[in-house]
């Protein structure tokens, strides 16, 4: 069992240790292997039977992942998909991934089919449009209102990260703070960016 505490203090081993792991919010619970590898995300109750639950789902995970670095070829592309719907590739990873793999099922390519999807949508929203919001805002042209602003900024926080650019990420940052910066709530989300933020620059 082992507990993380996001405190964002500086220096502080795996501080990041949450944005590393795909967590977006808190409470945030994951199985972990001994590396330190995602094995599940538990998203139900947090009642003893639900949690057994989602360790059921990483053991059968981690037992996938052993059958298919023995070489079993069915087990593979099972585990590849698995991964792919944690969230664990990139779509060119995922397409370079798919290259080494054997004839998949209908139901297989129907996955894969959705899992793409989501992918292409992420890969959009980072850079068509973030990238048009960027080129707004250095035209000075930025939403009047907060309901618009935020996801603005939000968008172009996304952008800058995907094409790892501090500065930009930097400014938009400091505009989603002028906004809501006041506001207890927002704390998490500010230190969430700020790790974010350090990344890029390092």
């Amino acid at each position: 069992m082992f507990l993380h505490v996001t405190t964002h203090i500086e220096g502080r081993k795996y501080d990041d240790l949450l944005d590393t792991v795909g967590g977006r919010g808190f409470p945030s619970f994951f199985m972990l292997d001994q590396d330190g590898s995602v094995l599940a995300q538990h998203q139900g109750a947090r009642s003893i039977e639900a949690f057994q639950e989602t360790a059921g789902s990483a053991a059968e995970f981690l037992d996938l992942r052993t059958k298919a670095e023995a070489g079993d070829p069915a087990a593979k592309i099972d585990y590849t998909l698995k991964r792919a719907e944690m969230g664990q590739f990139t779509r060119e990873e995922l397409e370079k991934e798919l290259k080494s793999l054997g004839k998949l099922s209908a139901e297989q390519e129907g996955k894969l089919r959705g899992v793409l999807a989501n992918l292409m949508v992420d890969e959009i929203r980072k850079t068509a449009l973030g990238e048009r919001f960027a080129k707004m805002q250095a035209e000075g042209l930025v939403p009047a209102g907060e309901q618009q602003r935020t996801p603005f900024f939000i968008e172009i926080l996304n952008y800058a990260e995907h094409k790892k650019d501090a500065a930009l990420f930097e400014s938009a940052l400091e505009e989603l703070r002028t906004m809501h910066g006041d506001n207890p709530q927002a704390a998490r989300f500010f230190d969430q960016q700020e790790a974010r933020l350090e990344k890029l620059k390092q």
